[in-house]
């Protein structure tokens, strides 16, 4: 029963950039003013804007989160740091825009990074307070669920091949464009 339940989902996979609200033109003719909520809605579920109570699914969910009040943190300081503030609070904004029109039953973040980036060392208590399970790269590769992360290291200690003669084409070429 679950499984048949489950086949009549519907699925939609957007780009955060999607929840961005449109830029009004500098100059027009007709002026039309801020997207409405409902229109917002439309563009961005498409045709799935008839739908209630819908299921979200966040992937990299570390930059979609909302600024603590208590957070103190310049916009200058921010780009100094290579932190995105505006990022992280349309993409909530965005989910916000839809909830208030077809409601968000449940969301559920995915990151492998669960920390407010701050630009500091992260610690225990700069989790996200919503996680409900922490699962860590060693863990995931012990278990099998990721590839062994390598380095590629270049050696340089290995001397180049000889040149076959002066009149190869693939080593005069190669060595002009090294020349370059």
């Amino acid at each position: 029963a679950l499984r048949q339940r489950l086949n009549q989902a519907e699925l939609l996979v957007e780009n955060w950039h999607t929840l961005m609200p449109l830029k009004e033109p500098e100059r027009s003719v007709v002026r039309k003013g801020a997207e409405s909520d409902e229109a917002y809605t439309r563009r961005v579920l498409g045709k799935l804007a008839g739908f209630r109570d819908l299921v979200v699914i966040n992937d990299e969910a570390h930059h979609a989160y909302r600024t603590p009040a208590d957070t103190k943190i310049s916009k200058r300081e921010a780009e100094e740091r290579g932190i995105d503030l505006d990022e992280a609070t349309r993409w909530i904004e965005g989910l916000d825009r839809l909830h208030k029109t077809r409601r968000i039953q449940r969301c559920f973040d995915l990151s492998a990074t669960p920390f407010a980036p701050t630009g500091r060392t992260n610690t225990d208590e700069g989790l996200f307070a919503w996680i409900v399970s922490d699962f860590g790269l060693n863990d995931a590769i012990e278990a099998g669920l990721v590839k062994t992360p390598r380095v590629v290291v270049r050696d340089s200690a290995v001397p180049k091949p000889p040149r076959c003669a002066p009149s190869c084409i693939t080593c005069t070429a190669s060595a002009k464009s090294t020349r370059t």
